[in-house]
């Protein structure tokens, strides 16, 4: 299976899984922006919110502050303090959050364990080509 065809595969694994009620009107934009906060908070380098308001590749100031607040109504993602250093507030994914990584994780594992099984139609496409 060729790369494109896995990644084509996962993206129709996903929207073919159930989404917790909480995701099913968020939008793509917050669904993007919750993957940075969270990539980032995985790697031990959660982000503050003055650097989140920053990423002007992803919005504008204006739309990833209402996509910030969505995601925190959505109990989605936390706002804190660390350290007792009250001037900078992190934000961090919530355990919702992560449940739904989980979910994300499993059903590309689930995608990864279909393309390394044969699959019939490629199978009857290489018997055919042994028969030409």
């Amino acid at each position: 299976m060729t790369s494109k065809n896995l990644y084509m595969d996962y993206l129709i694994q996903i929207k073919s899984a159930p989404v917790d009620a909480m995701l099913s009107h968020t939008s793509a934009g917050c669904i993007e922006l919750l993957g940075v906060i969270a990539a980032a908070d995985f790697q031990g380098h959660p982000l503050t919110v003055s650097q989140v308001m920053a990423m002007i590749h992803l919005a504008s100031p204006g739309t990833i502050h209402r996509r910030v607040e969505s995601l925190r109504q959505k109990g989605l993602i936390d706002l804190i303090y660390k350290n007792g250093n009250r001037r900078t507030k992190y934000i961090v994914p919530t355990a919702a959050a992560d449940a739904y990584f989980e979910k994300m994780g499993n059903v590309l594992m689930k995608t990864l364990s279909h393309a390394r099984r044969p699959h019939k139609a490629r199978e009857a496409c290489g018997e055919l080509a042994c028969a030409a």
